[in-house]
Parts: C-alpha cells; sequence; structure tokens
C-alpha cells in the first residue's frame, strides 16, 4: 500500500500557499516539517478532505483521497490541530465516535472492548468516564490519538499531533506511534515542528518552504546544517547521537 500524491495546489484567495506538492510514501512514518506558515497544515488538510485543492491528485492503493469516496473502501483517520475540548462526552463516547462508520445501532460488548482497546494502549483507561471538558489540553491530546486509532486505520494523517504534551508525554505519544505504525503496517504522515524528534522517530521526512517541497528523504539526508540555513534561517550545528540520529543544537537566528 503506497501514498502517491502529485501537484498538489491551493490557495486561499488570491494567496498561494501550496504549489506542486509532490511525494509519495508506502508503509512507515512520514513527518511533514517547515517554518510557520510554509504550508503543513494546509497540506494534510488538503489530504483528509478539509480543504479542496486547486491542482493535483492524491491516491492511496487505488482509491481516489480527493474525489467523492466510499467510506468504507479507505480506512483513513485524521487527527486536527484544533480539538473539541468544549464537548461534554465522555472520552468513550469520543472514541465510539470514531467508530461511527461501523457502529451497530446497539452497541456491544465486542464495540465497547474495542473502543477501550486505544485508551488502555495510551494508559487513558481511567478518563474513559470523564468529559472531555474536564481534561487538561495533554490528556485532551492523547484521546484524540486513540480516537485516530480505534477506527484500524490503513492510513493516519495527524496535524501536530505532541501539541500539550508534557517530554514523558512525547516520548510515550512517539514510540506508541512508532510501534503501531509497524505493527499494522500503516502509513503515517505527521505534521511535526521539532526536528529532533522527527528524525528520531520518522523513517522519511519532508521539508516544506513558501508552500514547495524543499526536499524529502531519510533524517541523515534531510536534517543537514544546509536545510536549516535555507529553509528555517537558522545557524546550527548538527551531529550525531549515540544512536547514531541526527541532531540539531541551534546556534543563532539567521
Amino acid at each position: 500500500m503506497r501514498l502517491e500524491v502529485e501537484g498538489i495546489g491551493f490557495s486561499y484567495g488570491d494567496r498561494s500557499v501550496l504549489e506542486d506538492v509532490s511525494f509519495s510514501a508506502g508503509g512507515g512514518v512520514l513527518s511533514i516539517l517547515g517554518p510557520n506558515g510554509a504550508g503543513k497544515s494546509t497540506l494534510v488538510k488538503c489530504l483528509a478532505g478539509v480543504h479542496r485543492p486547486d491542482a493535483g491528485t492524491a491516491n492511496f492503493d487505488g482509491v481516489d483521497l480527493l474525489g467523492a469516496r466510499d467510506p468504507g473502501s479507505l480506512r483513513m483517520s485524521y487527527m486536527s490541530q484544533e480539538q473539541p475540548a468544549s464537548t461534554t462526552l465522555t472520552v468513550l463516547e469520543v472514541m465510539l465516535l470514531g467508530m461511527f462508520n461501523t457502529l451497530s445501532y446497539r452497541v456491544s460488548d465486542e464495540e465497547l472492548d474495542r473502543a477501550m482497546a486505544p485508551l488502555e494502549e495510551l494508559n487513558l483507561a481511567d478518563l474513559s468516564d470523564r468529559p472531555l471538558n474536564q481534561l487538561s489540553g495533554g490528556q485532551c491530546q492523547m484521546v484524540m490519538v486513540a480516537q485516530c486509532l480505534v477506527s484500524d486505520p490503513q492510513i493516519m494523517v495527524l496535524d501536530e499531533p505532541m501539541n500539550n504534551l508534557d517530554l514523558r508525554r512525547e516520548l510515550m505519544m512517539f514510540d506508541t506511534m512508532s510501534r503501531v505504525t509497524r505493527e499494522r503496517d500503516l502509513v503515517t504522515v505527521m505534521v511535526l515542528h521539532d526536528i529532533n524528534f522527527a528524525a528520531r522517530y520518522s523513517d522519511r521526512m519532508m521539508v516544506l518552504k513558501d508552500g514547495q517541497v524543499y526536499g524529502i528523504g531519510t533524517p541523515e539526508e534531510m536534517v543537514t546544517e544546509e536545510m536549516l540555513r535555507d529553509v528555517y534561517g537558522v545557524e546550527a550545528l548538527v551531529d550525531r547521537d549515540r544512536s547514531g540520529v541526527p541532531r540539531v543544537d541551534p546556534i543563532r537566528a539567521i
């Protein structure tokens, strides 16, 4: 299974945000990076059907992501930056909503078990009867990621899934996403800001600059001092940690 994106373009009125964005992704984690305003969130919204691009195509396993698609023909989950923290739905009810396309009229014990499974996997089971509006920002973020998993997706598109998470939760989340992606043979596309985390947990990285693809490749290929100067306007040193993963040590803004 493979995600193939060709020539995506998108504008807000007269302002071009994406121009001729093309890439492909197989099983594994593809992180999308770039400075603020580079078009990262707009791109994943186009893939998820929130925005309709002005140009281009996107196909996954022979299914057109941008056209009218049968929800049953493609298991795809999307997590937005905007979280419904004001809802009075309980965490368990939020999980059941994530199963809406396959949920029976009367929720069975099996379906309840399925809804609880990602919460247990992310150590959130004790929150299942809590309203979402009573959770912290980080807890809410974790629940939204769990909801993405409950639909048993083939492709996951996550827009800054690590927002509001403390360091321990970030590590837990990255470990979980990496493991789940590998075990389920998923295509996982994540918008990230932290280059060091992206380098450690991504199979491939795509860097956007001014709405265009600056480059795409492995973390070793993409995390360079030249890229940080060209894209982020930052002088930095790039070395390797004990595992050989690229590590960025920023020095100053250029």
